[in-house]
């Protein structure tokens, strides 16, 4: 993971971004650890030369309850190997970080 960065949403509050693969693992484990199930959903895939707009849905059962979440990932890669993740609570946001006319 050397050269990646994952950027959260900017309004998830106490979130920073990560820089090594132990940032990332604990940060996954830290998000997902809760849950009795999870899995993230591709809702959505657009791909642009060196960048991947991912629409996902995250769906999870917590105790007696299921919860699920949208969020818009912006991938950046450089060659074929994934150099940064920001995550956006809106698809129009990615896409306009992207360099892309929202619809």
């Amino acid at each position: 993971m050397q050269g990646f960065e994952w950027h959260p949403d900017e309004l998830a509050p106490g979130q920073a971004a990560r820089r090594t693969a132990e940032d990332v693992k604990e940060a996954v484990d830290d998000f997902t650890g809760a849950f009795a199930e999870f899995r993230t959903e591709v809702e959505e895939l657009i791909e642009e030369g060196d960048q991947v707009i991912a629409v996902v849905r995250h769906v999870g059962r917590v105790g007696g309850g299921n919860v699920q979440r949208r969020e818009t990932h912006l991938w950046t890669f450089a060659n074929g190997r994934p150099r940064s993740l920001r995550e956006f609570e809106e698809r129009d946001a990615a896409l306009a970080a992207a360099g892309r006319r929202t619809s």
